[in-house]
């Protein structure tokens, strides 16, 4: 989630994140089977559930790839189908790459996993300081080091920040818990991680990625960034329903400035040898590219999560759940699992291996605010099995929460325009303007050009603000009692959860 991630709640995207075992370990009800005719039933009836555009699914069974397919359209109302080439976001799937390419980096000898980050990147800061030394590469990828979940995303989400400011930007993000002592999926340190290749080789993520695992990996349809994607043909286009009124299409979205947390694309052929590597350990086609030993430490738990009680709910003999390096780790049905999901505005994906039954599946789509695109690979991973006794289609249904549209409220008379007009300023965010326009009250931005919103009274320091772009949702700026300042937060389930303090600033 990256990243922007599920409209299903941050609540279920980590509920996902941490449901390695949500059905109980049982006999196989019936011998396993898995082939065309299943996965084709099994996208049936979760298309059913979740009418996405389109999808694609490749499986790998065996050292082989079993099937690799694509359903449904690249783009709603035209007939272009969905194939195995076709390339999709894959949002935060990139994180298993960046932790890989920090494998090589520490084969090569140019760090190691428990490198201070200062060492390689001496202009590295946290809030605190007496934490920044601290930090090794190994925190970077393990979502420990003190950010909470998505916090600061929105400092990169669309915004004029280059990667350079965002990195510095980071020091003013306000840490959510005490170093190591807790979990925050954090992209800003994955972005960091990226940052590691250039300081160590010259050669930034990207290049290190094509050069050093897609090329020698067969990967020829994966793109690094939006605009290497958009030379290719055959490209799936995003859709959202957040906004709850049906899918619609979107914008291409650059995320190239978060780089090593979420910006890569791929497709279903592509991602099949990706997890023919992942089953390999570390080779494929007879050529090793990272040694076992570096390639198990990836699977290995980093930061354990706590087993919910909404896990232990649905599988009571659920042993651990944990983060490794790029991958959440857990047991099901008495094997181990990795797995990660990705999403980004109107993409969602997910990928799962299960080294112990030579397995692996991929799930990629072009929509959001679904649960097709976990329920699916947890059902193919049940026909290989030959496990009956979970229903994932009903299980991801019920997780879904979609909150209430807020209110409209009520105009507000432009006699009280000059009660909120002014600059504000957030030392984590920047500006926000408060002028009239076109006859309303209207807040913009200078971080993100083209984010506005007519304001309406919810209550009478309480504004409602519908933000243009539809992934920021509708927020309420929470003015304090003098009215010299607000509060407001980018919504907390897609983009950031932090709460934003903005205070008035001189006329």
């Amino acid at each position: 989630m990256s990243l922007v991630r599920s409209s299903l709640h941050a609540a279920l995207w980590l509920t996902l994140s941490a449901c390695a075992t949500t059905s109980a370990v049982s006999p196989p009800a019936s011998p396993p089977r898995l082939d065309e005719a299943t996965v084709d039933a099994i996208v049936a009836r979760a298309t059913r559930q979740w009418p996405v555009p389109g999808l694609a699914v490749v499986v790998i069974k065996d050292g082989q790839v079993l099937l690799a397919k694509g359903y449904g359209v690249r783009t709603l109302g035209s007939p272009e189908p969905v194939d195995a080439d076709t390339l999709f976001a894959i949002a935060s799937l990139s994180k298993a790459f960046t932790a890989t390419g920090v494998g090589m980096l520490v084969q090569d000898g140019k760090l190691k996993w428990d490198d201070p980050v200062v060492t390689h990147l001496p202009s590295f800061a946290l809030s605190d300081p007496a934490i920044t030394p601290q930090v090794t590469v190994r925190d970077l990828l393990t979502h420990r080091v003190g950010l909470p979940t998505f916090g600061g995303d929105v400092l990169w989400f669309l915004s004029t920040l280059d990667r350079p400011s965002v990195l510095q930007s980071i020091r003013h993000v306000p840490l959510g818990f005490p170093f190591r002592s807790g979990y925050g999926y954090s992209n800003l340190m994955y972005l960091t991680a990226g940052e590691l290749f250039g300081s160590t080789t010259g050669q930034g993520w990207e290049d290190f990625t094509r050069s050093r695992m897609l090329a020698p990996l067969g990967m020829t349809r994966s793109a690094m960034t939006l605009a290497e994607a958009q030379t290719r043909s055959n490209r799936a286009t995003a859709h959202t329903n957040i906004d709850q009124v049906g899918f619609h299409a979107l914008p291409d979205r650059n995320v190239d400035v978060v780089g090593s947390a979420a910006s890569m694309y791929s497709s279903a052929n592509d991602l099949g040898r990706w997890l023919l590597f992942q089953l390999g350990r570390g080779e494929l086609d007879g050529q090793r590219l990272l040694s076992t030993e570096l390639m198990d430490e990836t699977w290995t738990v980093q930061t354990p999560l706590r087993v919910s009680s909404v896990v232990r709910g649905y599988s009571p003999s659920t042993h651990f759940s944990g983060y490794g390096l790029g991958w959440f780790l857990g047991d099901y049905a008495g094997r181990m699992i990795a797995r990660h999901g990705g999403a980004l505005s109107g993409m969602y994906s997910f990928a799962m291996v299960v080294p112990e039954e030579k397995l692996a599946v991929a799930v990629l789509t072009n929509a959001d605010s679904h649960g097709l695109y976990a329920a699916v690979p947890w059902e193919i991973v049940d026909a290989a099995l030959g496990k009956t006794d979970t229903d994932w289609v009903e299980v991801f249904r019920s997780l879904e929460k979609t909150p209430p549209l807020p209110a409209p409220g009520r105009a507000i008379p432009r006699q009280d325009f000059a009660r909120f007009e002014g600059r504000y300023r957030s030392p984590h965010y920047g500006q926000l303007t408060v002028s009239a326009q076109d006859g309303q009250l209207a807040v913009t931005s200078q971080l993100h050009p083209g984010l506005s919103c007519p304001l309406a009274y919810v209550s009478d320091r309480i504004l409602r603000c519908p933000w243009s772009i539809v992934e920021f949702g509708v927020s309420e700026l929470r003015f304090r009692e003098d009215l010299q300042g607000f509060s407001v937060e980018f919504h907390p389930t897609f983009i950031d959860n932090l709460t934003y303090e903005f205070a008035r600033q001189p006329r």
